[in-house]
């Protein structure tokens, strides 16, 4: 895995690293545009086929965001997500940041990032990082 040449924390991959593991249900994608971002939930049926489940779209995270100020990266996360994909990503919605931090060191799952917007691909990458189990790709 390379890193960004101007945010230096953030991976970038190339094939054939960056295939799902054949161990992943659930992956997330999220497309970086101007103004907003683009997420998806994909999952792996059993006959392996994945296909998109659900698309939603967010303002760009801010880096003034108190939750991020805080370093309270869970709390950014479930903040950004619909209930369903809570329950897809941790298991359950409606969770409080340390219950999300347990549910999600057991789920495996690789997070998708398409982006020109190196700023948004270093917050993503810093909002995801605090879950143990995931592949920022």
């Amino acid at each position: 895995m390379e890193k960004m040449d101007d945010e230096s924390d953030v991976p970038k991959t190339k094939w054939p690293e960056a295939v799902p593991r054949e161990s992943e249900d659930v992956i997330l994608s999220i497309s970086c545009g101007n103004s907003h971002l683009k997420w998806a939930t994909l999952v792996k049926h059993h006959d392996n086929l994945i296909t998109p489940e659900v698309f939603w779209r967010t303002p760009h995270i801010s880096d003034e965001d108190e939750d991020l100020l805080k370093n309270n990266l869970i709390g950014v996360l479930v903040r950004y997500m619909p209930d369903k994909q809570q329950e897809r990503v941790f298991g359950r919605s409606d969770l409080s940041t340390e219950l999300a931090q347990m549910e999600s060191e057991s789920k495996l799952f690789s997070v998708y990032v398409v982006s020109t917007n190196l700023k948004q691909a270093a917050l993503l990458y810093k909002v995801f990082s605090v879950l143990k189990n995931v592949g920022f790709i």
